[in-house]
């Protein structure tokens, strides 16, 4: 089984750990992963390049297995922002430190129509101001 982790942090042991495309492109073939795990990833792009980002992700994943997405869902922050529910200088801290490089504005939504037709949708779930989002590769 061969488990991928994209994103900054340390994932542990038992994952394979990459921070770019270009070398999950090279080193993962197609249908190869059984898990596919990524952690404030997608939002290191623009949001242009994410149907091009998510389809490569998506084919890195054997029928049967998992792919997840972790990131910070902008209508939640802007949310939080418009309600007061956070302070401004809270906000930003966590933006801009937990994100490193953020490139684009995203939401589960936006993940969830980029998804293609073989992936079934087994959770979703926002936190304070992100989502996570689990899909099954089912063909």
């Amino acid at each position: 089984t061969m488990k991928v982790y994209l994103g900054d942090s340390d994932p542990g042991a038992g994952w394979e750990h990459f921070s770019n495309l270009p070398n999950l492109a090279k080193k993962v073939l197609d249908a190869e992963a059984t898990e596919v795990y990524c952690k404030y990833f997608l939002s290191k792009y623009s949001y242009q390049d994410l149907p091009k980002v998510i389809d490569l992700l998506v084919s890195k994943v054997r029928k049967g297995g998992k792919i997840r997405f972790f990131d910070l869902d902008f209508d939640m922050v802007a949310r939080q922002i418009f309600r007061e529910e956070q302070p401004i200088d809270l906000v930003n801290s966590h933006i801009f430190r937990d994100t490193k490089g953020l490139n684009s504005l995203i939401n589960l939504e936006t993940v969830r129509t980029a998804l293609p037709s073989n992936f079934k949708i087994t959770t979703m779930n926002y936190g304070s101001d992100t989502f996570t989002l689990e899909a099954e590769r089912i063909q």
